[in-house]
């Protein structure tokens, strides 16, 4: 069943490409435990979680006095929306990010939480890199908007859920309006987040801010978060909360 939605999902966003897709065997596995997760999250959070616990404990009974002075705490229930793929520069993060978008709409279609989503949400670091995004999403047969309009609006078409994916920077999210920012309390905090370049915002001063933006904005929603160098950024961070959080959020490490 897996393989069959990420054959399916394969073939939406081949349908107009002139070269299709034909994944690699690390980037299928990602695809595999993206399908394996998001089933057991929107299937049972509770069961899910407890199963990642029992986990933990094996987890702290082999590691702790070898490698690591403390454990890994464990799972609580806000720590389950987040999944971080750590690939490779030129690994393919983008097309993964695509059906990977395609994967959670597909079940949360299925699930009670179908129509709570306000926004779908791609944050990247710069414009250069958003029009690059927005270029890759029309190739991929998924609708996407700027999310700041020209005029300094809130946002270019109100509430889109899963049908499309408004895009901005980094940089243009703040605590008040502008004619280049947007809010973060006015976007809420139901919305399906797609981070490029993860690790731009764990930097000694931009962290401060967007983690606990990340936090605000999908509290009742879901991130996925893709960087080649999260490690290096978090250690550099050195904030155990951070280092914490991505221990337990790293679903597929290339390397």
């Amino acid at each position: 069943r897996y393989e069959l939605n990420i054959v399916s999902h394969t073939l939406a966003i081949n349908e107009k490409r002139d070269r299709p897709i034909v994944w690699k065997y690390y980037q299928w596995l990602s695809l595999l435990f993206v399908e394996v997760y998001l089933d057991r999250f929107f299937g049972d959070r509770d069961a899910l979680r407890k199963s990642l616990n029992n986990y933990v404990k094996i987890f702290n009974a082999y590691w702790v006095d070898k490698d690591f002075e403390t454990g890994v705490t464990p799972y609580v229930s806000e720590d389950l929306n987040k999944i971080c793929l750590q690939n490779a520069t030129g690994s393919g993060k983008t097309l993964l990010m695509h059906v990977n978008f395609l994967q959670f709409k597909h079940y949360a279609a299925q699930s009670r939480f179908k129509d709570d989503l306000t926004h779908s949400i791609l944050i990247t670091p710069n414009e250069g890199l958003s029009r690059q995004h927005q270029r890759e999403f029309k190739a991929s047969s998924i609708i996407s908007e700027r999310l700041l309009t020209d005029t300094g609006d809130l946002l270019s078409t109100g509430k889109n859920g899963l049908r499309q994916v408004d895009y901005t920077e980094i940089t243009k999210l703040g605590e008040a309006d502008g004619p280049n920012t947007i809010a973060i309390r006015n976007l809420g905090d139901q919305n399906l987040l797609l981070v490029d370049e993860a690790h731009r915002g764990l930097g000694s001063n931009e962290e401060t801010g967007w983690f606990k933006s990340r936090e605000r904005l999908v509290e009742k929603g879901f991130v996925f978060e893709y960087s080649a160098t999260l490690k290096e950024a978090v250690s550099a961070a050195k904030r155990p909360e951070i280092e914490e959080s991505y221990v337990k959020n790293i679903i597929f490490d290339y390397s």
